[in-house]
């Protein structure tokens, strides 16, 4: 027979609750006493460690002060030029020796006495520079006489000779047969030491008087604690000034082995609360009052979660019910608080569903959106290479997704490898060089990517497809002209030169005019012979042609032959330029004759874009410990537009500079001085940058790196005099 009436209910609160509370109520009560005890203690014990470190400190601060004192004072008296003008009386050329030392070394006041006791010079400084001072008698100089007389080498002492107290240190100095000639006295003033000390200090003299204090009313020092100090003892003491309760430590106010000069002072304001006896009890008190509520604060906190507990049981049972709109809306963040939160979740799942359901639909129609609009054609495909989308552009250029799979497209795929290249959007990767394939009537580049995961994983591939058949048709179109240029002004202005030069020196009754007008022509033929060959060699050559022809090159040397060449033109430009050449022998290591074109091309655009009667600086320098040379070409031109700047290593690519007035700047071209320029500099190992602005003009930065010159026996190419005057200038009239 089974029974239907319920279990007697008693409560958590009374079987487990309200004992276990009784527990740690008494155990609380106990440790909050002790552990009252053991803070005061420590706090007491803090301060105390505290108060050492800070007269450590300061009996440091004070030693290094002494040091400081020593090394300037010697370094004064063996200033060149002070001892010969000491015997002369020569007081405005001590002055003018002594003041740029005393400001260097950071002295308040100096000094420089004679053997009689006069003052030859005597000034103090603050913030407006060094002037006499008001004190010229050197009775105040207590050790003097001693210093004088030989009997003492070095002495520290304190006076007053003016506004503040300083501490002063006196040195005899010597006459080249060893007798005493005079003395220099160098000060630095209390306050400045006290700012250092950066702690609540007191100055106090041998007698107890008190030099200087940044603590109000500091009263004199008594006999019995300056005799402790005097005997090198360090005497503690508790007291209680006008804003609190102080511990005081007085030491020696000694800057080396001699003598303390006085007593220092060290205080530090208490901020325990453990006074005394009766505040520690109080505290004790109060710790395990503070205890005791917090014990039941928690058992009437426990008593309420609860009540919690039945709020979740009736919403789980409406659930139960069907009565899916029911949520507990708890929002702690317990163990019960996270019971109704997945109560909620659950009726929320099936919304929270279908809502990301539809999000995922529109990102997805987004996202396809965004694939369609782009300029150039994609292909996405898997590891496998297997077609997942492609977008209209990619049709229009290949065929189709059958075009893909049949045509050479596919290979791509397969080369696939694990080594990836320079991010190109988050979590795509590109990996490999861009190809290009011809394809029906375009030359289409392929540029293959990679799909990441957040994880690392390789999710897919990614082909972006251009037509760059225009670019190559220019290209091709710029390499055919090169060779009609080469084989149709070549060998005709080669036999013109020949012939006129043959001409003229046969004609020997000709007028010299027409003779040198004949070397003209011929010099000019042979210039345009080299220019020809020059751009058609940058135009086709590559690094492996710079390794072979490399070696050391000077960099001076390098730059007064680009200067010497382009001199000319900024004459003619009526410019103004300047050479600057590093300090030091530096060597780079490249293709002499490319170096000097690419250097030159940049130097010409500067003499060209730059307005009359400016100047433009060639300007070379070693940077990252002599590693790497920095040439700056500079000029103050027209300057580069921001949209301009983006495009100029681009070839063919040819801006539109503008006058101050707003006319276009027309300047001969084919648009691809700097695109070879770059070409040039990055086969030597280096890099090229450009900054501008408009109106102010334009700095073209090359860096390239340095080689040692060690090995080598190369030849000065400039004296030490023209090393030690960098800066040059080109005249230009």
């Amino acid at each position: 027979m089974t029974s239907n009436a319920s279990p007697r209910y008693v409560s958590l609160r009374w079987r487990l609750l309200f004992p276990l509370v009784a527990v740690i109520l008494s155990i609380a009560i106990v440790g909050a006493y002790i552990l009252s005890i053991t803070l005061g203690l420590h706090y007491t014990q803090q301060e105390t460690n505290t108060l050492l470190t800070m007269t450590d400190t300061t009996r440091t601060q004070l030693l290094a002060l002494g040091e400081h004192h020593t090394r300037e004072i010697f370094r004064l008296a063996n200033t060149s030029g002070l001892r010969e003008n000491m015997a002369a009386r020569n007081t405005a050329t001590l002055l003018a020796l002594v003041e740029p030392n005393a400001s260097l070394a950071e002295l308040e006041t100096v000094l420089v006495v004679a053997n009689n006791g006069d003052a030859l010079v005597a000034i103090e400084g603050d913030e407006n520079g060094y002037h006499p001072l008001p004190q010229t008698d050197t009775a105040w100089i207590t050790p003097l006489a001693s210093v004088l007389n030989g009997e003492v080498t070095t002495a520290h002492f304190i006076a007053q000779p003016s506004q503040a107290p300083l501490i002063f240190t006196v040195m005899p100095i010597y006459t080249p047969a060893d007798t005493v000639m005079g003395a220099i006295v160098i000060g630095t003033r209390l306050e400045r030491v006290m700012a250092d000390l950066e702690a609540a200090t007191a100055f106090f003299a041998t007698n107890g008087q008190v030099w200087l204090s940044n603590l109000p009313d500091t009263e004199r020092l008594d006999k019995k604690t300056r005799q402790a100090v005097q005997r090198g003892q360090m005497v503690t003491e508790t007291q209680r000034l006008h804003n609190g309760r102080y511990h005081i430590a007085y030491v020696p106010l000694a800057l080396d082995n001699s003598p303390a000069l006085g007593t220092v002072a060290v205080y530090l304001l208490s901020d325990t609360i453990f006074t005394n006896t009766s505040a520690q009890q109080m505290f004790s008190f109060l710790a395990t009052t503070a205890a005791a509520a917090l014990v039941i604060t928690a058992y009437l906190g426990i008593g309420k979660m609860l009540e919690r507990l039945e709020h979740i049981r009736s919403t789980a049972e409406a659930l139960h019910h069907g009565n899916i709109s029911a949520r507990a809306n708890l929002k702690t963040s317990d163990e019960i608080g996270q019971l109704a939160y997945a109560l909620d979740q659950y009726a929320d799942k099936m919304q929270i569903e279908l809502e990301n359901f539809q999000r995922y639909r529109r990102e997805s129609a987004r996202l396809i959106s965004i694939i369609e609009s782009l300029p150039d054609g994609l292909v996405i495909t898997d590891l496998d290479g297997r077609v997942l989308m492609m977008n209209t552009q990619a049709r229009e250029l290949i065929g189709g997704i059958s075009t893909w799979k049949a045509g050479q497209f596919a290979q791509l795929a397969a080369e696939f490898t694990d080594s990836l290249g320079p991010a190109l959007a988050p979590g795509i990767f590109a990996y490999g060089k861009a190809t290009r394939i011809p394809h029906q009537d375009h030359i289409l580049q392929v540029q293959s990517a990679v799909v990441m995961s957040r994880t690392g994983k390789k999710l897919g591939l990614l082909f972006s497809l251009r037509d760059v058949g225009t670019e190559v048709k220019r290209e091709q179109r710029f390499d055919s002209l090169l060779d009609e240029l080469a084989q149709d002004v070549h060998l005709p202005i080669a036999h013109l030169a020949q012939n006129a030069a043959l001409n003229a020196i046969n004609t020997s009754a000709t007028p010299n005019t027409l003779l040198a007008f004949a070397r003209d022509i011929a010099r000019n033929a042979r210039s345009m012979q080299r220019i020809i060959s020059e751009l058609r060699d940058l135009n086709t050559f590559n690094p492996e042609d710079v390794r072979q022809g490399q070696r050391p090159i000077l960099v001076n040397e390098l730059l007064w032959q680009v200067a010497a060449q382009w001199k000319p033109s900024a004459n003619a430009a009526r410019l103004q330029l300047e050479i600057q050449t590093p300090p030091t022998a530096c060597y780079v290591l490249g293709d002499d004759r490319r170096l000097r074109w690419a250097l030159g091309n940049i130097l010409d655009n500067a003499i060209k874009y730059s307005l009359q009667q400016r100047v433009v600086r060639v300007i070379g320098t070693e940077v990252e410990d002599g590693t790497i040379a920095h040439i700056r070409i500079q000029d103050e031109g027209v300057g580069i537009s921001v949209d301009n700047l983006n495009h100029l290593f681009e070839r063919f690519y040819r801006g539109q500079p503008t006058r101050p007035d707003g006319s276009l700047i027309e300047q001969p071209g084919s648009g691809q001085g700097l695109y070879l320029t770059r070409k040039v500099i990055e086969a030597h190992g280096g890099k090229i940058e450009i900054e501008s602005t408009v109106g102010m003009g334009t700095t073209v930065h090359v860096y390239l790196p340095m080689t040692s010159p060690l090995p080598l026996e190369m030849p000065m190419m400039f004296d030490v005099s023209e090393q030690q005057q960098p800066v040059d200038r080109l005249s230009t009239r």
